[in-house]
């Protein structure tokens, strides 16, 4: 809709007839069809699917049984599901879906290593802040063996910090 305006946008033409070539066309671009006349637009089941594949980078996707139809994967794009439609998603509608509850879901459901590979760390809240230039965080059950001096863990069983010196796991004492 174009002010009070309705119009349809041509994305790709299969097949055309034109009965005459000279409709008149208005200052704004549209066709001005006389009252004898009018525009015919109509869709047509494919005979094969490849004439389902009109557009560059287009797979065939169904939400529903026997409803194919074309989604054509924009540029640096993913193919997903949203509100039950399959469609092309960006970096931006993807990060609005992995908000950051989820992130925060998916690091506790976590039970793997998480590697950072980053020249600077930092994570921050209003009273705290670690900077790093290097920091590993793996939930595991017990202390991990391949510490080394530095290394900082939560000790689940004792219910407070820990660091290895080095020689030995030493409790952190924190300010209460």
């Amino acid at each position: 809709k174009q002010r009070k305006r309705f119009f349809l946008e041509r994305v790709t033409l299969i097949e055309s007839h034109d009965q005459t070539s000279d409709t008149p066309v208005d200052e704004d671009g549209f066709f001005v069809f006389p009252e004898d006349e009018y525009l015919v637009v109509n869709s047509f089941i494919p005979l094969h699917y490849a004439q389902t594949l009109i557009f560059e980078n287009s797979v065939i996707c169904s939400s529903e049984s026997f409803t194919p139809y074309p989604v054509q994967i924009q540029e640096n794009s993913v193919l997903g599901r949203t509100d039950g439609d399959v469609e092309s998603i960006s970096s931006e509608e993807l990060a609005l879906i992995l908000t950051s509850d989820f992130a925060v879901d998916s690091l506790q459901s976590n039970s793997r290593p998480l590697l950072l590979g980053s020249d600077h760390v930092e994570v921050t809240n209003p009273k705290t802040k670690l900077v790093s230039s290097h920091l590993v965080v793996k939930p595991r059950d017990g202390r991990p063996r391949n510490r080394q001096a530095g290394t900082i863990i939560f000790n689940s069983k004792k219910n407070c910090l820990e660091f290895f010196d080095g020689v030995e796991w030493k409790k952190i004492e924190t300010e209460k």
